[in-house]
């Protein structure tokens, strides 16, 4: 998977803390060839970076308006660690990223399930069925003001 310069820049980052962790606790470190890690090496709890991530969010606000950064602000909706995954797929759709890709980066086993999941996101989706909707209904011919006189004996 191929990962943008900032992305990068943190897991490097990263990878420089873990050395730097693993040569302060020498044979006691845990190598279990994890990205992120508790300092000692060992796994990180699943329950605890769930814990951790909502914390996180709890004096977090965004701007109530969009064009007002500076204005009132309201807190952000809680999301769940998850919720950041569908939050990718959204976001690389909106930004036009074809199907085939966003299905590899989701490691989707199939292109069906991240259309199946995700379609509704796709360009033009809504507009194009509601014009095939649209084009199965017969529509009768625009009357003109005469046709309409003209059948009511005016």
């Amino acid at each position: 998977m191929h990962l943008d310069a900032g992305t990068v820049s943190v897991l490097l980052s990263q990878q420089l803390t873990q050395g730097e962790e693993r040569e302060a606790w020498g044979s006691a470190y845990r190598d279990h060839g994890l990205v992120f890690a508790r300092e000692d090496g060992t796994p990180i709890r699943p329950s605890w970076l769930t814990a951790r991530f909502l914390v996180l969010q709890e004096d977090v606000t965004v701007p109530v308006d969009a064009e007002k950064p500076e204005g009132p602000q309201r807190p952000l909706r809680r999301v769940r660690l998850h919720d950041l995954r569908h939050g990718t797929a959204s976001l690389m759709i909106a930004a036009g990223v074809d199907v085939a890709v966003v299905s590899k980066v989701l490691r989707h086993s199939t292109i069906k399930l991240t259309v199946d999941t995700y379609g509704h996101l796709l360009p033009g989706v809504g507009e194009a069925a509601a014009e095939q909707r649209a084009g199965m209904i017969p529509r009768a011919a625009p009357r003109t003001d005469c046709q309409s006189s003209a059948k009511h004996g005016a």
